[in-house]
């Protein structure tokens, strides 16, 4: 009896060891799960491979600063025309990458860096950026990070004072009744004068950002426009 008992053992044994062996190696099977791309990431690849990113050098410059996290990419914009024209300004752009919220179903949330700031009815004090992707031109998923790029150019060649940002009602409001005086307010704020009750940045003082808080990481994977082609920040006034 004794011998069978032994030997249900030993089968009982061999058992939890196979076991335990699965065990043990499920940690490292959730450590490779954790690095798989997500559908944000396939999809913006995707974007970058079949050069569906489009930027004009002269205007953009978009890069990660980690090539391995695409969920957060910076983009500098010069506009080209308009009362901002000629002052680089650096957005984030924070990628949707939960299973509820997914890009390119749901669009990225758009913020000027800290430091910059710009009186704009579609911009506020605090960065936060509308593009206008609201019931009359609704975000799809067939839009993509050039949308996002020329949709920023958008609004800062032409603000629109009929979409206003939260926190930008008074400056909407301003537009909207008197161009002139909100042009005067704008040409205040980028001389680094009160306004709004607020104080601003001149135009000066946010170009030199770019060798600061604008500035992209060492290790900087250009995606598009500016040094994409040669993934390095020289020629950018950063180094």
């Amino acid at each position: 009896m004794s011998g069978v008992t032994l030997k249900k053992r030993g089968r009982g044994r061999g058992r939890g060891r196979g076991k335990n062996k699965q065990k043990s190696s499920s940690p490292f099977g959730t450590l490779q799960s954790s690095k798989k791309k997500t559908e944000a990431t396939n999809r913006i690849n995707n974007e970058i491979s079949k050069k569906q990113i489009p930027l004009d050098a002269q205007v953009f410059s978009l890069w990660a600063d980690d090539k391995d996290n695409l969920h957060e990419l910076r983009i500098s914009v010069t506009a080209t025309e308009g009362l901002y024209k000629g002052i680089p300004l650096v957005f984030e752009i924070h990628i949707p990458h939960k299973d509820d919220a997914m890009y390119p179903n749901h669009q990225p949330e758009v913020n000027l860096v800290s430091g910059y700031k710009i009186i704009h009815p579609n911009i506020n004090h605090d960065g936060n950026t509308c593009l206008g992707y609201r019931r009359e031109n609704p975000w799809k998923a067939t839009m993509g990070l050039k949308t996002v790029a020329w949709s920023i150019l958008g609004v800062l060649h032409c603000p629109n004072a009929d979409n206003a940002q939260e926190g930008c009602k008074d400056i909407a409001k301003l537009m909207r009744e008197n161009v002139s005086k909100f042009e005067d307010a704008v040409r205040k704020g980028l001389q680094g004068k009160t306004c709004f009750d607020k104080s601003w940045p001149s135009a000066d003082a946010m170009k030199k950002l770019s060798k600061s808080v604008g500035k992209p990481s060492s290790k900087a994977y250009f995606i598009a426009g500016l040094n994409a082609e040669t993934n390095t920040t020289e020629g950018m006034g950063y180094i």
